[in-house]
Formats: structure tokens, sequence, C-alpha cells
């Protein structure tokens, strides 16, 4: 347990370095195709190591074990994230985003399972 809380501050301190680079994206950055709502950066600590979400658009990066970037797109009525990550991971590449609100949503990996994520921040990922 000490060692989950341990790796949830690590990974919160990373967001909260990293989005101090940038402010709110200005209207030209958003894709009229995805939710502007998703937009922030969101954590999950429910299964296994916890990560962090940050969306810009149609712009993703995961941060975690992995270090990931990727696209949001609208498919099929609902939203996909799709990512690429540094160190060839494919735990998280392809997942359905689920029950999006303004503080908590759903994304449905691919082949891994799901993470309940909630909104850290509205950050922008321009640095």
């Amino acid at each position: 347990m000490i060692k989950q809380v341990h790796q949830a501050a690590v990974v919160v301190a990373a967001v909260l370095a990293l989005s101090g680079c940038g402010g709110a994206p200005s209207a030209q950055d958003t894709d009229d195709k995805v939710d502007a709502t998703l937009t922030g950066s969101w954590a999950s600590f429910s299964a296994g190591p916890p990560v962090v979400l940050r969306i810009e658009g149609s712009r993703v990066e995961l941060l975690g074990e992995s270090h990931c970037r990727g696209t949001l797109s609208k498919e099929d009525g609902g939203h996909v994230i799709r990512l690429r990550c540094d160190d060839g991971n494919t735990d998280r590449t392809l997942g359905k985003v689920y029950r999006p609100r303004t503080s908590i949503m759903t994304v449905d990996w691919e082949g891994f399972g799901a993470d309940s994520m909630q909104r850290t921040s509205n950050e922008s990922l321009a640095g």
C-alpha cells in the first residue's frame, strides 16, 4: 500500500511539473471531432501502477511505467485512443472511452482491461 501511494505521488508530481509549461489550449488546438470536455489530465490508481493520461484536442500522452503518445478520435459515435509507447509496451495502445463526465471516465484498453480515471487538472500539453 505504501509503495502504491509513493508511486501515485511520483506520477502526480510528474504531471504537475509537465503541466506547468503551458496554458489552456486555444480554439485552433481543439479538434472539433472530439469532445472538448476530455481535455486535461486524468489519473488512474485502480489497476496496477498509477498512470496519467493527458488529452489536448486530438493529442494524447500517457505517463506511468511507460511513456506513450498518440491520438484521440471519434469513431462509431464513441471516442477511441490509439497510443504508441517509447519502450514498445503494448498494454495500453488501443482504448475506448466510456462514460466520460466532468471529473471521471473509464478507458477500456483492448487486451489489457479498464482504467477508471479521475480528472487531475485542465492543463495543456503544449510546452
